[in-house]
């Protein structure tokens, strides 16, 4: 082969590698086919360590229920005309005297003179407040002569108090009672509101 035929075929050689080499277009104008192996950023952030919750929780304590006894209700012991004490605290007292006077005090230790009436219920509505359900509201005999000039020095009660039952033979008898309503335990009895032996009280005779 001649010298110029060399060179003819390093020229055409040399020419179709650089074509190959070359960034030529493609249909689209553009550059030749992206490497598909790369993939592209979709902008979405990464989601991070998951931390774990914390859930606050309330501690329930331990609840100590305590039984207090239910008694029965108070209820009032009529004293004098106007006075009112407590059927389970006091006690009325009354002062054999012209006129009558009346007082409500802590227990019968405070009413032990000669002159003085212990009233411990006037009614059993009061035996039933001081534990003593069913009882009758009964006045005792014996006490301080009554000083006011129309009851002639009629003996007075010496105490009233709440009883099973009150015992006429031994001169006991029943406060208490409604004069309207004639409502005597014994209905044997009448219930007249009392001038000398217990003035101002209902009582059954």
């Amino acid at each position: 082969m001649n010298r110029w035929t060399l060179l003819l075929v390093v020229g055409v050689v040399g020419g179709c590698g650089g074509a190959i080499d070359s960034p030529l277009l493609d249909d689209s104008g553009t550059g030749g086919p992206e490497d598909s192996s790369v993939l592209p950023d979709s902008g979405k952030q990464d989601g991070g360590p998951v931390e774990d919750a914390v859930v606050d929780v309330p501690v329930i304590e331990d609840v100590v229920v305590v039984d207090v006894p239910v008694g029965p209700p108070d209820s009032k012991i009529h004293c004098g005309p106007s006075l009112e004490c407590s059927a389970q605290n006091e006690v009325c007292y009354a002062t054999v005297n012209t006129p009558f006077s009346y007082a409500c005090v802590g227990s019968l230790n405070d009413c032990s003179g000669q002159d003085q009436i212990p009233i411990n219920c006037s009614s059993g509505e009061n035996c039933a407040s001081e534990g003593q359900a069913g009882f009758i509201c009964c006045a005792s005999p014996g006490g301080p002569p009554n000083p006011n000039a129309t009851c002639n020095q009629f003996e007075t009660a010496s105490q009233v108090m709440c009883q099973q039952s009150c015992d006429p033979q031994q001169g006991e008898f029943e406060v208490g009672c409604n004069p309207n309503l004639q409502n005597c335990t014994d209905n044997t009895q009448s219930c007249i509101t009392s001038k000398c032996t217990l003035p101002g009280y209902g009582i059954c005779q």
